[in-house]
């Protein structure tokens, strides 16, 4: 039964066996704003990559780190700030694996006057692998890069007769890039936004 269980998170090729990484959710107010998310890490690991392989993909030019803040919303009420809500995501990728943890800035902690906000971040629902050519492979020691797609919705319900604030999307990680699927990429996908 275990290696079933184990089978149903593990892609790819048997000799990668690429997993995702789930944290428990919690929720904590950070600041005014109801924040849901992770408990711990999120994304993709090897956890059984050859010790050489780790040790060569540890350092530069492979082990890579990036922050940036993914989420962004300021709104005023004549000239007083109701809300400003600012969401950052620091991950860190290495080629077979992508790690992500998120924060709320401190100047992205407020809301007031009685507006409440809230922002959950779920675990990867899924997960994608660009596979390299057979000679990368080889010169690597890996045969993919995992893409991963994080649910992540952002509410704010001002007091009426202000219109309500809902923006959803699936923020994308990969082993290659860190956001996005390309280094020009949005890393942003399935992006709505809806003010009722």
């Amino acid at each position: 039964m275990a290696d079933a269980a184990k089978s149903a998170f593990a892609f790819g090729v048997k000799d990668t066996g690429i997993v995702l990484l789930v944290s428990a959710l919690t929720e904590a107010k950070k600041g005014d704003i109801v924040l849901r998310q992770p408990t711990g890490p999120i994304g993709a690991t090897w956890p059984i990559m050859p010790e050489a392989l780790r040790r060569r993909l540890s350092g530069p030019p492979f082990l890579q780190k990036v922050s940036k803040t993914i989420v962004t919303h300021h709104a005023s009420v004549r000239g007083v700030e109701v809300v400003s809500i600012e969401l950052e995501c620091t991950v860190q990728y290495n080629g077979p694996e992508v790690q992500a943890t998120f924060g709320l800035l401190p100047a992205g902690m407020r809301s007031r006057l009685g507006v409440e906000a809230q922002i959950e971040i779920r675990n990867p629902l899924a997960l994608e692998r660009e596979y390299l050519p057979p000679t990368l492979r080889k010169d690597l020691g890996f045969d993919s890069w995992p893409i991963l797609y994080v649910p992540i919705s952002v509410i704010v319900d001002y007091v009426w007769p202000s219109a309500n604030s809902k923006e959803t999307f699936n923020l994308v990680l990969s082993g290659r890039y860190g956001l996005g699927k390309s280094a020009e990429g949005d890393y942003k996908d399935s992006e709505k936004r809806v003010d009722d």
